[in-house]
């Protein structure tokens, strides 16, 4: 080997001495073996690997290109009222979704929202009519939906509602205004009827049959059915199905009023465990009372038909007035009044009032009082 070459060699393996030293002294670090044939995710799909500081947004929201957030449409309803640019609007828009229990899925005949302004038509002495308008919901597959658009703007809120007959919807209280005039989230629903029973019962607690229990509905929801029914022998009456609100429940007996009408509210029919809907119940305390018999005549001792018997219970503040008029034999029953003092007066066209007082005590014999009318002079 000639000099030259020696030198050539040595300048070689200096070089490589060199490289490695440079190689050992850098940090080391592992890759993840990908097997044959595949790619990574980030450089298959042709975009740079992510950041691992950068925090990724939540899923289902969407980053516009100013870099905000816009919440998704699980939000609360301003925020969904804040996703859509309302400037320059006059009037709101109303969208959302009806929930329908298995249970009624066979009983709906068709379903309807409104939506009405909660305010009195009378302003200033002028009426101008609230804002009130029905939609009707088209069935299909999946959840029923709804959109109701044009709503003027109000200070007063609006009453949103889904109807179904014989059925119990729900509602909601939106405000539509300038600063809320979109919302996308209403969540409505439709509901069975709840059974409900009436335990009449006597002042001893103890089983009232034979009473007839009406339910007379007040107030929202409007278009509610009225109920009726006689109590059986163990003094109940039982309504299969009645919808959610108020009523006046009245008693009577030979359509003698028994009690004041009061008022209870029924609850949207709810399942407890299973498929059937949970029932409810009021008791309804009528006092038994003492049978009195008013027995019309004349002089000669025939009976007097058509005349107006009025029963006033004297002894307490709250007026209780029961009226009746005499059958062909003339006869007045009142099956049923209450212990204490009641003033009876009989009147008839061409004939003199005939009135008196009686007292009554609990659980006294039925009595029959004579009353004989004269001509009016």
């Amino acid at each position: 080997m000639t000099p030259r070459d020696l030198s050539l060699l040595g300048a070689a393996m200096a070089l490589v001495a060199l490289g490695g030293i440079a190689l050992f002294a850098q940090d080391t670090h592992a890759e993840e073996l990908i097997p044959d044939g595949a790619e990574p995710a980030a450089e298959a799909a042709g975009s740079p690997a992510t950041d691992p500081d950068e925090v990724p947004p939540p899923a289902g929201d969407v980053v516009p290109a100013t870099g905000s957030v816009t919440v998704g449409t699980t939000g609360t309803a301003d925020a969904a009222a804040s996703r859509k640019e309302t400037a320059g609007w006059t009037h709101g828009i109303v969208k959302g979704d009806i929930q329908l229990a298995v249970s009624i899925l066979d009983k709906i005949e068709s379903i309807s929202v409104s939506v009405a302004e909660a305010r009195n038509p009378v302003t200033n002495g002028k009426f101008v009519p609230a804002f009130h308008r029905v939609v009707p919901v088209q069935r299909g597959r999946g959840t029923p939906t709804f959109e109701i658009t044009g709503i003027p703007f109000s200070e007063y809120p609006y009453v949103i509602a889904v109807h179904s007959p014989g059925l119990n919807g729900s509602e909601r209280r939106v405000t539509i205004d300038a600063t809320t005039a979109y919302y996308d989230d209403i969540l409505l629903s439709i509901t069975p009827g709840a059974p409900l029973s009436i335990l009449v019962r006597d002042q001893d607690n103890g089983a009232f049959p034979g009473i007839d229990v009406r339910l007379m509905p007040i107030g929202d929801p409007a278009g509610r059915p009225g109920q009726q029914g006689t109590a059986d022998a163990f003094g109940s009456v039982v309504f299969d199905c009645v919808l959610r609100g108020e009523y006046q429940v009245f008693a009577t007996s030979g359509a003698q009023s028994l009690i004041e009408p009061h008022t209870i509210t029924v609850q949207p029919g709810a399942r407890s465990f299973g498929p059937k809907v949970q029932g409810q119940s009021h008791t309804l305390l009528v006092s038994r009372g003492v049978p009195v018999r008013i027995a019309v005549h004349d002089r000669a001792g025939y009976g007097i038909a058509d005349a107006k018997v009025v029963a006033t219970k004297t002894d307490q503040i709250r007026l209780c007035m029961r009226e009746l008029t005499t059958d062909l034999g003339g006869f007045a029953d009142f099956a049923h009044l209450q212990p204490g003092v009641w003033q009876f007066s009989v009147t008839r066209q061409g004939c003199a009032l005939w009135d008196c007082q009686r007292t009554l005590k609990s659980g006294q014999d039925p009595i029959t009082i004579d009353v004989t009318l004269v001509p009016a002079r």
